[in-house]
């Protein structure tokens, strides 16, 4: 069953906000994050929050969109990062209690190539490409099970985990080539 993001969830932007110099809150952006949506935990809190602005924290299980710039991806949030905001680059997905989609899942599901090759045909192309808020409360996503949602979450986990295991692979078989040459020089 499909269905449009804004039946499962609410959306809203991300905020701009100001460096702060008694910052205690993550200030969440796009550069904080590999292309693998991978969080750079060496990140320092930028801002601090006013009273209104607080609403604003970051809840475990929201999904971080990156809609402004060349670099599309989601992520999900986590507690382990640190107590966050996220930036004006994001849109933030909360899933309702009722939607019966894994975050993790959601997150898989706009990573995946064919949902970013249709976002890509909705992006507005000015210096900065962008994606409404609008445009992500439309995308209809397909529903499984919970347990269908469960197993391509963990699959989609081994596959990236085999990946950065044939990148360290490929890394040492490269090194211990370049020093066995090296040693038969000498």
């Amino acid at each position: 069953m499909k269905k449009p993001i804004s039946e499962l969830a609410t959306l809203s932007t991300g905020l701009y906000l100001q460096p702060s110099q008694a910052a205690d809150i993550l200030y969440l952006q796009a550069r904080h994050f590999d292309d693998e949506g991978t969080f750079d935990f060496r990140v320092e809190p930028e801002v601090t929050l006013d009273a209104r602005q607080s609403k604003h924290l970051l809840l475990p299980g929201d999904v971080l969109f990156a809609s402004k710039g060349h670099s599309r991806f989601a992520v999900l949030y986590q507690p382990s990062m640190g107590k966050a905001v996220a930036s004006s680059v994001f849109l933030v997905i909360r899933l309702t209690s009722h939607s019966q989609v894994l975050p993790a899942f959601l997150v898989w599901y706009l990573n995946h190539p064919a949902t970013q090759a249709n976002l890509k045909s909705h992006e507005r192309t000015a210096t900065v490409p962008s994606l409404t808020l609008q445009d992500i409360a439309k995308l209809e996503i397909q529903v499984p099970t919970l347990a269908k949602q469960s197993a391509v979450v963990q699959v989609d986990a081994l596959r990236r985990r085999e990946t950065d295991l044939r990148g360290e692979l490929q890394k040492q078989r490269d090194h211990l080539i370049q020093n066995t040459l090296l040693q038969a020089i000498r």
